[in-house]
Protein backbone atom coordinates (compact mmCIF):
# COMPACT_ATOMS: atom_id res chain seq x y z
CA UNK A 1 0.00 0.00 0.00
CA UNK A 2 2.85 2.43 0.56
CA UNK A 3 4.49 1.96 -2.49
CA UNK A 4 1.24 2.27 -4.28
CA UNK A 5 0.74 5.69 -2.43
CA UNK A 6 3.91 6.76 -3.32
CA UNK A 7 3.26 5.74 -6.67
CA UNK A 8 0.02 7.90 -6.86
CA UNK A 9 1.33 10.84 -5.40
CA UNK A 10 4.77 10.89 -7.92
CA UNK A 11 2.18 10.81 -11.33
CA UNK A 12 -0.20 13.39 -9.68
CA UNK A 13 2.54 15.38 -9.02
CA UNK A 14 3.61 14.76 -12.85
CA UNK A 15 0.58 15.45 -14.17
CA UNK A 16 -0.51 18.31 -12.11
CA UNK A 17 3.40 19.88 -12.82
CA UNK A 18 3.44 19.90 -8.98
CA UNK A 19 6.87 21.71 -7.79
CA UNK A 20 8.24 21.95 -4.50
CA UNK A 21 11.51 23.53 -5.66
CA UNK A 22 10.45 26.93 -3.31
CA UNK A 23 9.94 24.85 -0.32
CA UNK A 24 13.27 22.84 -1.20
CA UNK A 25 15.18 25.72 -1.46
CA UNK A 26 13.66 27.27 1.37
CA UNK A 27 14.50 24.42 3.84
CA UNK A 28 18.31 24.54 2.44
CA UNK A 29 18.93 27.91 3.12
CA UNK A 30 17.34 27.50 6.60
CA UNK A 31 20.20 24.83 7.12
CA UNK A 32 22.65 26.67 5.55
CA UNK A 33 21.93 29.66 8.24
CA UNK A 34 21.40 27.28 11.14
CA UNK A 35 24.66 25.87 10.26
CA UNK A 36 26.75 29.08 9.70
CA UNK A 37 25.41 30.44 13.01
CA UNK A 38 26.57 27.50 14.76
CA UNK A 39 30.21 27.68 12.92
CA UNK A 40 30.01 31.70 13.95
CA UNK A 41 29.76 30.50 17.34
CA UNK A 42 32.39 28.08 17.40
CA UNK A 43 34.79 30.88 16.29
CA UNK A 44 35.04 30.95 12.61
CA UNK A 45 34.80 34.27 10.43
CA UNK A 46 31.62 34.44 8.86
CA UNK A 47 33.06 33.63 5.22
CA UNK A 48 34.65 30.35 6.90
CA UNK A 49 30.70 29.20 8.76
CA UNK A 50 29.21 29.34 5.70
CA UNK A 51 31.99 27.75 3.39
CA UNK A 52 32.01 25.45 6.06
CA UNK A 53 28.26 24.75 5.91
CA UNK A 54 27.93 24.64 2.51
CA UNK A 55 30.60 21.66 2.65
CA UNK A 56 28.33 19.84 5.08
CA UNK A 57 25.31 20.23 3.17
CA UNK A 58 27.28 18.73 0.14
CA UNK A 59 26.53 19.29 -3.79
CA UNK A 60 23.17 21.44 -3.88
CA UNK A 61 22.66 20.93 -7.26
CA UNK A 62 22.38 16.96 -6.87
CA UNK A 63 20.06 17.67 -4.13
CA UNK A 64 17.72 19.14 -5.58
CA UNK A 65 17.80 16.36 -8.66
CA UNK A 66 17.35 13.48 -6.53
CA UNK A 67 14.64 15.40 -4.08
CA UNK A 68 13.10 16.28 -7.73
CA UNK A 69 13.56 12.53 -8.80
CA UNK A 70 11.43 11.89 -5.42
CA UNK A 71 8.61 13.67 -6.01
CA UNK A 72 7.76 13.24 -9.92
CA UNK A 73 8.49 10.77 -12.86
CA UNK A 74 11.54 11.78 -14.20
CA UNK A 75 11.71 8.51 -17.02
CA UNK A 76 8.22 10.25 -18.28
CA UNK A 77 9.63 13.79 -17.88
CA UNK A 78 12.84 12.72 -19.72
CA UNK A 79 11.05 11.22 -22.43
CA UNK A 80 8.44 14.31 -22.99
CA UNK A 81 10.94 16.57 -23.27
CA UNK A 82 12.99 14.39 -25.68
CA UNK A 83 10.11 14.41 -27.64
CA UNK A 84 9.25 18.13 -27.64
CA UNK A 85 13.08 18.31 -28.53
CA UNK A 86 12.53 16.17 -31.42
CA UNK A 87 9.26 17.87 -32.63
CA UNK A 88 11.25 21.31 -32.63
CA UNK A 89 14.00 19.50 -34.53
CA UNK A 90 12.00 18.11 -37.33
CA UNK A 91 9.97 21.78 -37.14
CA UNK A 92 13.06 23.83 -37.85
CA UNK A 93 14.04 20.75 -41.10
CA UNK A 94 11.17 19.90 -42.72
CA UNK A 95 12.94 18.75 -45.59
CA UNK A 96 15.42 16.52 -43.31
CA UNK A 97 12.23 15.18 -41.91
CA UNK A 98 11.14 14.24 -44.84
CA UNK A 99 13.47 12.58 -46.23
CA UNK A 100 13.98 10.38 -43.11
CA UNK A 101 10.25 9.60 -42.92
CA UNK A 102 10.21 8.44 -46.04
CA UNK A 103 13.46 6.35 -46.08
CA UNK A 104 11.89 4.81 -42.91
CA UNK A 105 8.65 4.12 -43.91
CA UNK A 106 9.51 2.61 -47.46
CA UNK A 107 11.71 0.06 -45.26
CA UNK A 108 9.32 -0.68 -42.76
CA UNK A 109 6.75 -0.96 -45.00
CA UNK A 110 7.88 -3.42 -47.07
CA UNK A 111 9.20 -5.82 -44.38
CA UNK A 112 5.95 -5.75 -42.53
CA UNK A 113 4.10 -6.92 -45.93
CA UNK A 114 6.26 -9.37 -46.50
CA UNK A 115 6.40 -10.81 -42.57
CA UNK A 116 2.49 -10.28 -43.13
CA UNK A 117 2.09 -12.64 -45.84
CA UNK A 118 5.08 -14.97 -44.32
CA UNK A 119 3.42 -15.62 -41.26
CA UNK A 120 -0.23 -15.76 -42.65
CA UNK A 121 0.94 -18.93 -44.69
CA UNK A 122 4.57 -20.27 -43.58
CA UNK A 123 3.86 -19.71 -39.66
CA UNK A 124 0.65 -19.29 -38.45
CA UNK A 125 -1.47 -22.24 -37.29
CA UNK A 126 -3.82 -23.59 -40.22
CA UNK A 127 -7.53 -23.51 -39.28
CA UNK A 128 -7.93 -27.51 -38.95
CA UNK A 129 -7.82 -28.97 -34.81
CA UNK A 130 -4.37 -31.15 -35.04
CA UNK A 131 -3.81 -29.47 -38.44
CA UNK A 132 -0.50 -31.18 -38.64
CA UNK A 133 -1.97 -34.64 -38.71
CA UNK A 134 -3.35 -33.76 -41.98
CA UNK A 135 -1.45 -35.36 -44.78
CA UNK A 136 -1.98 -34.61 -48.68
CA UNK A 137 -1.33 -38.13 -50.77
CA UNK A 138 -0.74 -38.07 -54.54
CA UNK A 139 -0.71 -40.21 -57.21
CA UNK A 140 2.34 -39.80 -59.93
CA UNK A 141 3.73 -41.45 -62.11
CA UNK A 142 7.32 -43.27 -61.51
CA UNK A 143 9.08 -41.58 -64.37
CA UNK A 144 7.62 -39.04 -67.13
CA UNK A 145 4.92 -37.00 -66.69
CA UNK A 146 2.76 -36.82 -63.69
CA UNK A 147 -0.84 -35.64 -63.31
CA UNK A 148 -0.81 -33.25 -60.97
CA UNK A 149 -1.26 -36.34 -57.95
CA UNK A 150 -4.55 -36.21 -58.81
CA UNK A 151 -5.52 -40.00 -58.21
CA UNK A 152 -8.34 -42.44 -59.85
CA UNK A 153 -11.39 -43.77 -57.77
CA UNK A 154 -9.92 -47.08 -57.14
CA UNK A 155 -6.64 -46.50 -55.83
CA UNK A 156 -8.34 -44.56 -53.60
CA UNK A 157 -10.65 -47.48 -52.20
CA UNK A 158 -7.41 -49.89 -52.51
CA UNK A 159 -5.69 -47.15 -50.09
CA UNK A 160 -8.80 -47.23 -47.69
CA UNK A 161 -8.96 -50.91 -48.10
CA UNK A 162 -5.36 -51.39 -46.87
CA UNK A 163 -3.76 -48.63 -44.99
CA UNK A 164 -2.28 -49.04 -41.63
CA UNK A 165 -1.75 -45.21 -40.61
CA UNK A 166 -4.67 -43.25 -41.41
CA UNK A 167 -7.76 -42.93 -38.78
CA UNK A 168 -9.85 -41.34 -42.20
CA UNK A 169 -9.16 -40.90 -45.30
CA UNK A 170 -11.01 -38.00 -48.13
CA UNK A 171 -11.64 -37.49 -51.49
CA UNK A 172 -12.98 -34.62 -52.98
CA UNK A 173 -13.33 -33.04 -56.80
CA UNK A 174 -14.14 -29.29 -58.41
CA UNK A 175 -17.49 -29.49 -60.23
CA UNK A 176 -18.93 -26.81 -62.20
CA UNK A 177 -22.48 -26.28 -61.01
CA UNK A 178 -26.17 -24.64 -61.19
CA UNK A 179 -28.09 -23.90 -58.42
CA UNK A 180 -31.82 -22.67 -58.07
CA UNK A 181 -32.74 -21.77 -54.33
CA UNK A 182 -36.60 -21.05 -54.57
CA UNK A 183 -38.04 -18.92 -57.18
CA UNK A 184 -34.83 -17.14 -57.72
CA UNK A 185 -33.05 -17.61 -61.34
CA UNK A 186 -30.01 -20.43 -61.97
CA UNK A 187 -26.98 -19.46 -59.94
CA UNK A 188 -23.31 -20.66 -61.02
CA UNK A 189 -21.77 -21.74 -57.86
CA UNK A 190 -17.95 -23.42 -57.54
CA UNK A 191 -19.16 -26.52 -55.89
CA UNK A 192 -17.07 -29.60 -55.02
CA UNK A 193 -18.36 -33.01 -54.70
CA UNK A 194 -16.47 -35.36 -51.18
CA UNK A 195 -16.60 -38.32 -49.37
CA UNK A 196 -18.73 -38.41 -45.72
CA UNK A 197 -14.83 -39.00 -44.80
CA UNK A 198 -13.85 -35.50 -46.06
CA UNK A 199 -15.57 -34.09 -42.64
CA UNK A 200 -13.59 -36.56 -40.33
CA UNK A 201 -10.31 -35.73 -41.65
CA UNK A 202 -10.43 -31.69 -41.38
CA UNK A 203 -12.58 -32.26 -38.22
CA UNK A 204 -14.13 -28.85 -38.33
CA UNK A 205 -17.33 -28.28 -36.73
CA UNK A 206 -20.42 -26.32 -38.56
CA UNK A 207 -21.11 -23.03 -37.73
CA UNK A 208 -25.18 -24.18 -38.48
CA UNK A 209 -26.45 -26.91 -39.14
CA UNK A 210 -24.11 -30.64 -39.61
CA UNK A 211 -22.31 -31.77 -42.51
CA UNK A 212 -23.67 -34.63 -44.20
CA UNK A 213 -22.41 -37.76 -42.78
CA UNK A 214 -21.66 -42.27 -44.55
CA UNK A 215 -25.70 -42.64 -45.01
CA UNK A 216 -25.95 -38.92 -46.86
CA UNK A 217 -23.13 -40.56 -49.01
CA UNK A 218 -24.74 -43.48 -50.05
CA UNK A 219 -25.84 -43.84 -53.52
CA UNK A 220 -29.41 -42.96 -54.47
CA UNK A 221 -29.57 -41.09 -51.10
CA UNK A 222 -31.14 -37.88 -50.94
CA UNK A 223 -28.73 -35.67 -51.77
CA UNK A 224 -27.13 -32.97 -49.29
CA UNK A 225 -25.17 -29.66 -49.42
CA UNK A 226 -23.07 -27.70 -47.10
CA UNK A 227 -22.41 -24.24 -48.02
CA UNK A 228 -18.99 -22.23 -47.46
CA UNK A 229 -19.15 -19.01 -45.28
CA UNK A 230 -18.47 -16.64 -48.58
CA UNK A 231 -21.09 -19.03 -50.38
CA UNK A 232 -23.64 -18.56 -47.50
CA UNK A 233 -23.27 -14.98 -47.95
CA UNK A 234 -23.07 -14.44 -51.50
CA UNK A 235 -25.97 -16.96 -52.61
CA UNK A 236 -28.53 -16.55 -49.58
CA UNK A 237 -27.09 -13.15 -47.57
CA UNK A 238 -26.36 -14.55 -44.73
CA UNK A 239 -29.83 -15.70 -44.01
CA UNK A 240 -29.52 -18.16 -40.57
CA UNK A 241 -32.75 -19.72 -41.42
CA UNK A 242 -31.15 -21.59 -44.29
CA UNK A 243 -30.77 -24.78 -42.69
CA UNK A 244 -33.26 -27.57 -44.13
CA UNK A 245 -33.76 -25.09 -47.48
CA UNK A 246 -34.61 -27.31 -50.48
CA UNK A 247 -32.39 -25.98 -53.70
CA UNK A 248 -32.06 -27.90 -57.43
CA UNK A 249 -28.28 -28.50 -57.97
CA UNK A 250 -27.58 -29.34 -61.24
CA UNK A 251 -31.51 -30.58 -61.68
CA UNK A 252 -31.62 -32.67 -59.13
CA UNK A 253 -33.36 -31.62 -55.71
CA UNK A 254 -30.88 -30.95 -52.61
CA UNK A 255 -31.53 -30.37 -49.07
CA UNK A 256 -28.95 -27.18 -47.23
CA UNK A 257 -27.59 -29.20 -44.09
CA UNK A 258 -25.31 -26.97 -43.19
CA UNK A 259 -22.89 -23.73 -43.19
CA UNK A 260 -18.83 -23.63 -42.22
CA UNK A 261 -17.37 -21.27 -40.68
CA UNK A 262 -15.42 -18.64 -41.41
CA UNK A 263 -12.16 -19.75 -41.28
CA UNK A 264 -12.77 -22.99 -42.58
CA UNK A 265 -11.52 -21.39 -46.26
CA UNK A 266 -12.05 -22.97 -49.42
CA UNK A 267 -12.33 -22.05 -52.80
CA UNK A 268 -15.84 -23.17 -53.46
CA UNK A 269 -19.41 -22.12 -52.80
CA UNK A 270 -20.52 -25.40 -51.40
CA UNK A 271 -19.72 -28.73 -50.94
CA UNK A 272 -22.10 -31.73 -52.12
CA UNK A 273 -22.15 -35.40 -50.88
CA UNK A 274 -20.19 -37.44 -53.94
CA UNK A 275 -22.18 -40.63 -53.10
CA UNK A 276 -19.17 -43.02 -55.07
CA UNK A 277 -18.73 -46.31 -53.89
CA UNK A 278 -15.88 -48.39 -55.32
CA UNK A 279 -18.31 -49.82 -57.87
CA UNK A 280 -18.90 -46.73 -59.63
CA UNK A 281 -15.49 -46.38 -60.70
CA UNK A 282 -15.50 -49.13 -62.77
CA UNK A 283 -12.51 -50.16 -64.31
CA UNK A 284 -10.80 -47.21 -64.61
CA UNK A 285 -7.31 -47.68 -62.72
CA UNK A 286 -3.86 -46.38 -63.97
CA UNK A 287 -4.41 -43.84 -66.67
CA UNK A 288 -8.24 -44.11 -66.28
CA UNK A 289 -10.31 -41.30 -64.89
CA UNK A 290 -7.65 -38.78 -62.48
CA UNK A 291 -10.09 -36.38 -61.37
CA UNK A 292 -9.95 -36.77 -57.14
CA UNK A 293 -7.71 -35.24 -54.24
CA UNK A 294 -7.02 -37.00 -51.52
CA UNK A 295 -6.25 -36.07 -47.65
CA UNK A 296 -5.82 -38.26 -45.10
CA UNK A 297 -5.28 -38.11 -41.10
CA UNK A 298 -2.59 -39.69 -39.02
CA UNK A 299 -3.55 -42.27 -36.56
CA UNK A 300 -2.23 -40.99 -33.15
CA UNK A 301 1.90 -41.92 -32.91
CA UNK A 302 2.45 -42.45 -36.57
CA UNK A 303 4.54 -40.04 -38.46
CA UNK A 304 4.62 -38.75 -41.82
CA UNK A 305 7.37 -40.85 -43.12
CA UNK A 306 5.55 -44.28 -41.20
CA UNK A 307 2.68 -43.00 -43.34
CA UNK A 308 4.45 -43.18 -46.68
CA UNK A 309 6.23 -46.51 -45.76
CA UNK A 310 2.77 -47.27 -45.83
CA UNK A 311 2.16 -45.93 -48.72
CA UNK A 312 4.50 -47.19 -50.52
CA UNK A 313 4.03 -50.75 -49.17
CA UNK A 314 0.11 -50.10 -51.00
CA UNK A 315 1.70 -49.10 -54.20
CA UNK A 316 3.78 -52.04 -54.24
CA UNK A 317 1.01 -54.84 -54.01
CA UNK A 318 -1.07 -52.74 -56.38
CA UNK A 319 1.90 -52.57 -58.83
CA UNK A 320 1.68 -56.72 -58.83
CA UNK A 321 -1.81 -56.61 -58.83
CA UNK A 322 -2.63 -54.76 -61.74
CA UNK A 323 0.79 -54.47 -63.78
CA UNK A 324 -0.50 -52.93 -66.79
CA UNK A 325 -2.31 -50.31 -65.01
CA UNK A 326 -0.92 -49.86 -61.59
CA UNK A 327 2.90 -50.54 -62.68
CA UNK A 328 3.59 -47.14 -63.34
CA UNK A 329 2.35 -45.31 -60.76
CA UNK A 330 3.17 -44.71 -57.33
CA UNK A 331 2.32 -42.99 -53.94
CA UNK A 332 3.50 -39.44 -52.78
CA UNK A 333 2.51 -37.71 -49.64
CA UNK A 334 3.61 -34.77 -48.05
CA UNK A 335 1.74 -32.67 -44.94
CA UNK A 336 -1.10 -30.02 -45.10
CA UNK A 337 1.01 -27.13 -45.12
CA UNK A 338 3.76 -27.91 -47.65
CA UNK A 339 1.09 -28.99 -50.15
CA UNK A 340 -0.53 -25.68 -49.85
CA UNK A 341 2.69 -23.39 -49.78
CA UNK A 342 5.66 -25.99 -50.81
CA UNK A 343 5.70 -24.72 -54.27
CA UNK A 344 5.72 -20.94 -52.99
CA UNK A 345 7.61 -21.15 -49.38
CA UNK A 346 11.57 -20.46 -51.29
CA UNK A 347 10.40 -17.69 -52.93
CA UNK A 348 8.60 -16.16 -49.90
CA UNK A 349 11.28 -16.79 -47.75
CA UNK A 350 13.64 -15.06 -50.38
CA UNK A 351 11.56 -11.97 -50.40
CA UNK A 352 11.36 -11.64 -47.10
CA UNK A 353 15.09 -12.01 -46.76
CA UNK A 354 15.05 -9.09 -49.68
CA UNK A 355 12.98 -7.01 -47.76
CA UNK A 356 14.77 -7.19 -44.84
CA UNK A 357 17.98 -6.06 -46.19
CA UNK A 358 15.94 -3.27 -47.80
CA UNK A 359 15.12 -2.12 -43.83
CA UNK A 360 18.63 -2.78 -43.16
CA UNK A 361 19.69 -0.33 -45.91
CA UNK A 362 17.31 2.47 -44.88
CA UNK A 363 18.18 2.17 -41.41
CA UNK A 364 22.03 2.69 -42.94
CA UNK A 365 21.08 5.37 -44.87
CA UNK A 366 19.34 7.62 -42.07
CA UNK A 367 21.73 6.58 -39.60
CA UNK A 368 24.71 8.17 -42.36
CA UNK A 369 22.12 11.60 -42.67
CA UNK A 370 22.15 11.44 -38.85
CA UNK A 371 25.86 11.46 -38.72
CA UNK A 372 25.99 14.02 -40.82
CA UNK A 373 23.46 16.41 -38.72
CA UNK A 374 25.04 15.58 -35.70
CA UNK A 375 28.38 16.84 -37.17
CA UNK A 376 26.98 19.85 -38.08
CA UNK A 377 25.89 20.54 -34.16
CA UNK A 378 29.12 19.40 -32.77
CA UNK A 379 29.21 23.45 -31.44
CA UNK A 380 25.65 23.19 -30.26
CA UNK A 381 26.19 19.83 -28.41
CA UNK A 382 29.41 20.86 -27.02
CA UNK A 383 27.55 24.56 -25.60
CA UNK A 384 24.80 21.90 -24.27
CA UNK A 385 27.41 19.79 -22.34
CA UNK A 386 29.39 22.74 -21.33
CA UNK A 387 25.88 24.39 -19.69
CA UNK A 388 25.27 21.24 -17.61
CA UNK A 389 23.65 18.79 -19.99
CA UNK A 390 23.96 15.18 -19.74
CA UNK A 391 25.54 12.53 -22.66
CA UNK A 392 22.77 10.78 -22.56
CA UNK A 393 19.00 9.77 -21.08
CA UNK A 394 18.87 7.43 -18.76
CA UNK A 395 16.61 4.46 -20.00
CA UNK A 396 15.91 2.20 -17.01
CA UNK A 397 13.53 2.74 -14.65
CA UNK A 398 13.21 5.24 -11.81
CA UNK A 399 14.83 3.56 -9.48
CA UNK A 400 17.91 2.97 -10.89
CA UNK A 401 17.79 6.38 -12.16
CA UNK A 402 17.82 7.30 -8.45
CA UNK A 403 20.57 5.11 -7.45
CA UNK A 404 22.85 7.12 -10.00
CA UNK A 405 21.59 10.48 -8.95
CA UNK A 406 22.83 9.31 -4.98
CA UNK A 407 25.81 7.57 -6.42
CA UNK A 408 26.71 11.35 -7.85
CA UNK A 409 25.47 13.18 -5.35
CA UNK A 410 27.90 11.13 -3.00
CA UNK A 411 31.16 11.64 -5.13
CA UNK A 412 30.19 15.09 -5.37
CA UNK A 413 30.27 15.61 -1.74
CA UNK A 414 33.47 13.30 -1.32
CA UNK A 415 35.10 15.78 -3.72
CA UNK A 416 33.71 18.69 -1.77
CA UNK A 417 35.49 17.51 1.42
CA UNK A 418 38.79 16.80 -0.59
CA UNK A 419 38.92 20.44 -1.04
Amino acid sequence: MRGLRRLSTRMRNFVTRRNGEPRLREEMEHHLALETEANIRAGMKPEEARRQARMKLGAAEAIREQYHAEEGLPLLECLAQDTRFSLRQMRRSPGFTLVVVLTMALGIAATTAMFTVVYSTLLRSLPYPQSERIVAIHDTRIAGRSAGGLMTGPRFYDIEARNRSFSSLAFFYFDESTLIAGKKLPVYVKAAAANAGFWDVFDTAPMLGRVFNAKDDLPHAPQTVVLSYPGWQRLFGGDPNVIGEQVTLDQQTATIVGVMPREFSAPVDLWHAAQFVPNNWGNYRGDGLRNIIVFGRLRPGVTPAQAQGDLDRIGEQLRREYPSSDGAWRFTSETLREDLYGLVQPALVALLIASALLLLIACINVANLLLSRATARQREVALRRALGASGRRWLFSYWWRAGCLRWQAAVRESSWHSR
